[in-house]
């Protein structure tokens, strides 16, 4: 794929047209560390939010292969656009276990509640195990306080794995 076709697959992404925006995930996806860089730098300049979300959902499905990315996709989880933040989540979940540090990290490390509970998310998607104490206050206190439906259903699917786990222990 030139330049010029993985910029033209690219704008598709954001197309309305959602056959046209899968045929493009599926696209870009196929050539995995070919499509690594600029997908990246789509995370680094960018400021189209249905752009940088729809790059999150393609290194997504590229799987391990984007591991480099992480440094771009971490920063995801404080941005303001709560799709952008729900992508870079599942960025993690699908990366799994190589992901869990940096999730760690930002539970740890972070003042963005944001950016906190999402990790926990990420965490008790990939192994619920990892969700500690903190973490578990987090789910607990977005879930009640959040209007957002999405935030709502995602802490309450991250509680009921933890839950789940302490049950079956």
């Amino acid at each position: 794929m030139s330049k010029e076709d993985l910029d033209t697959t690219m704008n598709n992404l954001k197309n309305p047209q959602k056959e046209v925006a899968l045929k493009a995930i599926k696209s870009i996806s196929s050539k995995k560390e070919n499509a690594l860089p600029t997908l990246r730098h789509t995370l680094q300049s960018s400021e189209d939010e249905d752009l940088v979300t729809m790059a999150l959902v393609t290194l997504g499905e590229i799987g391990r292969i984007a591991k480099p990315a992480i440094p771009e996709v971490h920063v995801k989880l404080a941005h303001p656009n709560s799709q952008i933040r729900m992508a870079a989540a599942l960025f993690f979940v699908r990366l799994g276990k190589a992901s869990i540090q940096p999730l760690k990290d930002s539970l740890q490390n972070s003042s963005n509640l944001n950016e906190q509970f999402w990790a926990c998310w990420a965490l008790a998607m990939i192994d619920s195990k990892k969700v500690n104490q903190k973490g578990q206050s987090i789910l607990i206190e977005v879930e009640a306080k959040t209007d957002d439906l999405i935030e709502k259903a995602a802490a309450q699917e991250a509680l009921a794995k933890i839950i789940g786990l302490e049950l079956h222990e």
